[in-house]
């Protein structure tokens, strides 16, 4: 553990993920209290110096998209947004709340169904708890996460109904076509897109902004459905459900859904725009200069 570690780095939560799993013996409402503790500012050092870097990374966000304190509180969701994936991990496979199986049949189909959701609050805890409830999943994400998620995966029961795919490489979407064709449902997070910028932009958040196309092009070239997702957290409980909202109509052009999905993304950032992750890269990945 270096110097400018926090124990609930990415590398030190895998390096140490037995003893994370000792400590997750306790109730589930202690074990996330310890974890707000060993974040807070006031106690660490490293955790201050965390809290003013992420602030910089605002300085040039309007006003009137994010107030002052959006942007306060937006530093301490950075902060402490992986504390609440570290819980769903440890806590998916034994927590009665996770189980929903009754509301998600729909994803136990032949053919998978693409499905979405911003990078907001929590948003990779979607994986675990659906996993969790033994709904197959592909995912394409940054090879950089990769050796984590992979390491994660081969440790904890969920991770059996999960496949994991690099953006980087050329073969990926050929298997994950593949893996919609055998009953995995694409779970997705196309607030912005990583490779090459989208021809078709719209009004989100304020300001012109990418539209990546590529769900709606997916869910149509398969004949499948097009789903949004909600994250929902019942009263005390600190595992969200997970809701399918209604399917976007694909019988629209592939514009007119890629903006309707958009717009059904921006209705749940507007809920709270210091929970979302995507502000890290505003100008460089989403807005359409």
């Amino acid at each position: 553990m270096n110097s400018d570690d926090l124990l609930l780095d990415y590398n030190i939560f895998q390096e140490n993920l037995k003893l994370f799993k000792l400590m997750s013996n306790v109730p589930i409402d202690d074990f996330s209290t310890a974890l707000t503790l060993l974040s807070n500012p006031k106690y660490s050092t490293i955790a201050l110096k965390r809290v003013k870097k992420y602030q910089t990374l605002l300085k040039n966000i309007n006003e009137t998209q994010m107030s002052k304190k959006d942007k306060e509180n937006w530093s301490y969701y950075v902060l402490n947004s992986f504390s609440k994936l570290i819980t769903c991990i440890l806590y998916a496979d034994k927590n009665p709340y996770c189980k929903q199986v009754n509301s998600l049949q729909l994803l136990h189909g032949k053919i998978g169904k693409v499905l979405f959701y911003p990078h907001y609050d929590s948003y990779m805890s979607i994986l675990t708890i659906l996993a969790s409830n033994k709904v197959k999943l592909t995912v394409l994400m940054d090879k950089e996460f990769l050796p984590f998620w992979n390491g994660i995966l081969s440790k904890n029961e969920f991770g059996k109904y999960i496949k994991l795919h690099g953006i980087q490489n050329s073969n990926s979407m050929i298997e994950i076509l593949r893996d919609l064709k055998s009953g995995y449902n694409l779970v997705m997070y196309p607030d912005f897109t990583l490779g090459k910028k989208p021809q078709l932009t719209t009004n989100f958040l304020g300001k012109e902004a990418y539209v990546p196309t590529g769900p709606v092009r997916i869910a149509k070239k398969l004949k499948t459905d097009l789903i949004p997702l909600k994250m929902i957290y019942p009263k005390n409980q600190l595992l969200p459900y997970i809701i399918l909202d209604k399917k976007i109509d694909l019988n629209q052009s592939t514009k007119v859904a890629a903006i309707e999905m958009m717009t059904n993304m921006e209705s749940i950032i507007s809920k709270d725009v210091s929970k979302w992750w995507g502000w890290e890269v505003y100008e460089e990945k989403i807005l359409a200069l």
